[in-house]
């Protein structure tokens, strides 16, 4: 799904992202207790943001660094008009 510019000076950035300790937990043959399997491969997510700074903010409270969560990418996919 492709996301459009929502509002003046709104970019959408693709994220992919990861749970560390999913694909640890997995390495060993374990279910994480929380999160499922999936989260062990990078999964693609669109955000909208006036900035990069912006964007992994929105992703920081969505998908925390404490909870295991690690952003392998983040780019913009489409430019202000």
């Amino acid at each position: 799904m492709v996301l459009t510019q929502i509002y003046n000076d709104t970019n959408i950035y693709r994220i992919s992202i990861y749970n560390r300790e999913v694909r640890s937990a997995l390495k060993s043959n374990l279910d994480h207790y929380l999160y499922a399997d999936r989260w062990a491969s990078a999964q693609g997510q669109d955000i909208a943001a006036t900035s990069k700074d912006e964007a992994l903010k929105q992703v920081e409270k969505r998908y925390p660094k404490l909870a295991g969560f690690v952003v392998e990418s983040l780019k913009r996919v489409n430019s202000v008009i």
